[in-house]
């Protein structure tokens, strides 16, 4: 419950705070099971893709209200990169592939990355805690990864993307 008491303002114990990205991925891990066992495949999409829309959101309230690192931490919070992948598993589920996405894969990406990159070059860095960046930033950021796992997934031989990804360097490296 790390990242609780320190969305209320408690500070950790010296040390331990970057368990934070653990408590928000146990919480998850706690309750997505029941969600997924509760849930039609059709129920379960409308659940991923409301956590999409809740996260920035609760960002957005969260940010204006209990300031930092409240908007970073809080599990609600970064629901939207788990909520993700757990879409693209409920896809797959339903069609065998993620192809049907991998249209969408590469403009995602392009403007997800370009909107990292505005607000780098806006800011000069990168700075997690404004409020521009936990809001904009890390939306653009679940989105990129996203486009990144999908694009890798359904890249065929010929694809530049699948020798990059292939590479020796970063198979060394994975």
């Amino acid at each position: 419950l790390s990242n609780i008491g320190m969305t209320l303002g408690w500070q950790p114990v010296t040390g331990t705070g970057h368990f934070w990205s653990l408590a928000v991925e146990e919480q998850f891990y706690l309750v997505w099971p029941l969600v997924v066992y509760v849930c039609s495949r059709a129920r379960l999409k409308t659940v991923c893709i409301g956590c999409l829309v809740a996260a920035p959101l609760c960002r957005v309230a969260l940010a204006f209200t209990l300031g930092d690192p409240a908007g970073e931490v809080f599990t609600l919070a970064r629901i939207d990169g788990l909520a993700l992948g757990a879409l693209m598993a409920v896809i797959v589920l339903e069609t065998g592939t993620l192809h049907r996405l991998a249209r969408l894969a590469a403009p995602v990406a392009l403007i997800a990355g370009g909107t990292m990159g505005a607000i780098t070059i806006y800011h000069g860095h990168v700075d997690i805690a404004d409020r521009l960046e936990q809001i904009v930033g890390l939306t653009a950021s679940t989105y990129l990864a996203g486009a990144i796992v999908v694009i890798s997934i359904t890249a065929e031989e010929r694809d530049l993307w699948y020798r990059l990804i292939g590479s020796w360097p970063l198979r060394k490296l994975g």
